[in-house]
């Protein structure tokens, strides 16, 4: 394997695992790999920019502001009974 398909490889893995990156769903060993390689890499830590944007872009579009307590501690409250003669 050349020197420029070995880093062809390792963006390859590194773009992979990004978004899991970003949700600090790696192990601590595997998030250390995947930063060090941004660190070195610029073309990856340009893509790595533009889904980190895009994540935040994402979190913002979906958040809702919480229930009120009052509602939150009602619907905890319910039970739902599930039948099966209704389906």
């Amino acid at each position: 394997m050349t020197n420029h398909e070995h880093v062809e490889e390792s963006c390859a893995e590194a773009l992979a695992q990004v978004q899991a990156f970003l949700h600090n769903e790696l192990p601590v060993s595997d998030a250390d790999l995947i930063r060090a390689h941004l660190n070195a890499c610029e073309k990856c830590l340009e893509n790595f920019d533009v889904e980190a944007l895009i994540s935040r872009m994402l979190r913002r579009s979906c958040s809702s502001p919480p229930a009120p307590a009052n509602l939150r501690v009602r619907l905890t409250a319910l039970r739902v009974t599930y039948r099966l003669d209704d389906h």
